[in-house]
């Protein structure tokens, strides 16, 4: 990959996902790269990259625009999910799960919930952020290397001009349902939240 800051990586199936960054203050990057433990090399995922089908409703687009500082976690079993970002003019509230094929050096992005679309302004969702922390949920019954149907999102910032102002709410994402819901934070300090805050699992 090119020399680039505030990228996303993520761990999976022995191997680390990275995705976009910027190379400056206002030129951001869309590509997709694997680097392989075993053989200690990277691989340009970029024009291996597809889409699934939407549901109807949910952004067509091929894979995540050109972003930076996204949230960006594995959910198990060749799975990841991105959430969010910017770009040098405005954040991002989409969400994108990414199943990789380790074998065919392929991946495949689908889009799970676009918060542009007319639908969803009813549900409640964090909207556009960036820099949010994103915590996979494993059921205790869950098997080994099993794929994770939900994850929590904490913080992060909706602007640049309220980056002293970050988001503390506690929002909950179902991936087979594609919906968001809040959990309620009222046995959380979630007030001194950071922009830039760490989740990690137990």
């Amino acid at each position: 990959p090119s020399g680039r800051i505030a990228s996303s990586l993520c761990w999976i199936d022995n191997g680390l996902l990275l995705f976009g960054g910027r190379t400056n203050p206002s030129t951001p990057l869309g590509d997709l790269w694997y680097f392989d433990l075993d053989s200690h090399s990277w691989v340009d995922l970029t024009s291996n990259s597809s889409a699934t089908t939407a549901a109807s409703g949910v952004s067509t687009s091929a894979c995540p625009s050109p972003r930076w500082s996204s949230s960006f976690q594995s959910m198990g079993a060749r799975v990841a999910v991105l959430f969010g970002g910017r770009n040098s003019t405005s954040e991002f509230g989409d969400c994108w799960s990414l199943h990789f094929a380790k074998e065919s050096l392929t991946a495949t992005w689908s889009c799970l919930y676009d918060n542009t679309n007319s639908i969803y302004n009813a549900e409640p969702s964090p909207g556009p952020l960036f820099r949010a922390c994103l915590l996979p949920l494993c059921p205790s019954n869950s098997l080994p290397h099993s794929t994770h149907d939900s994850f929590l999102l904490l913080g992060g910032s909706s602007s640049l001009p309220r980056a002293s102002s970050p988001s503390h709410s506690l929002f909950h994402f179902k991936l087979s349902k594609r919906q968001w819901s809040t959990l309620p934070s009222a046995h959380f300090d979630l007030q001194n939240c950071r922009v830039s805050s760490l989740f990690s699992a137990l």
